[in-house]
């Protein structure tokens, strides 16, 4: 019985108490109140607005709308009064999508890892596939970064930094005629 639940002293309203006549039920107000809070509280569903939504996760309106039509958002009915309501677990769908987008994750990518989160069956396989993936393709970058880092420093210090621009080794290395200084990705060396 779920008055035992709440406490010793409360009891259900529609069984009938000790003590009073037989065939008599108790409509204590307390315990009808109990149980019309617990009903509100059960069957009311804590909404937002795009922009309550967008103060809470610290996005801009925009972002909302843009993720919206991106589909990375579930569609969301119109209130009475014309506006969108989002449910309370938007905020939490928001917060997911900004840490994969720093983590580096494209939208493509995203939009995968929310589906893989949204599908009950889904496996850590998959998960962590398109985790390296993304690592693979990050450390490619860091390559590439480095290789630029190391072309840099060399013009840099080839350069004085003194005198016209008309002899500079790092605007002759940039310029077409200074094709000594290329490589195959970044067009560097």
């Amino acid at each position: 019985m779920w008055s035992k639940s709440i406490g010793a002293d409360v009891h259900d309203p529609i069984q009938p108490r000790s003590g009073l006549w037989p065939g008599l039920y108790a409509l204590d107000p307390f315990s009808l109140d109990l149980v019309l809070k617990y009903r509100v509280y059960c069957c009311t569903m804590k909404t937002f607005t795009r922009g309550q939504l967008a103060r809470l996760a610290q996005i801009g309106t925009e972002a909302i709308r843009f993720y919206e039509r991106e589909g990375l958002l579930p569609a969301v009915v119109r209130s009475n009064n014309g506006y969108r309501r989002y449910p309370e677990d938007t905020i939490q769908r928001l917060n997911f999508i900004q840490r994969a987008k720093r983590l580096g994750f494209n939208l493509k990518e995203t939009k995968e890892l929310l589906s893989l989160h949204d599908n009950p069956q889904a496996s850590r396989a998959d998960v962590k596939a398109l985790t390296e993936s993304k690592l693979t393709e990050i450390e490619l970058r860091l390559e590439d970064l480095q290789r630029m880092r190391d072309v840099l420093s060399h013009l840099a210090a080839q350069c004085s930094g003194r005198g016209p621009i008309k002899d500079c080794p790092i605007i002759q290395a940039l310029d077409d005629k200074g094709k000594a200084v290329t490589t195959d990705k970044s067009g560097l060396a």
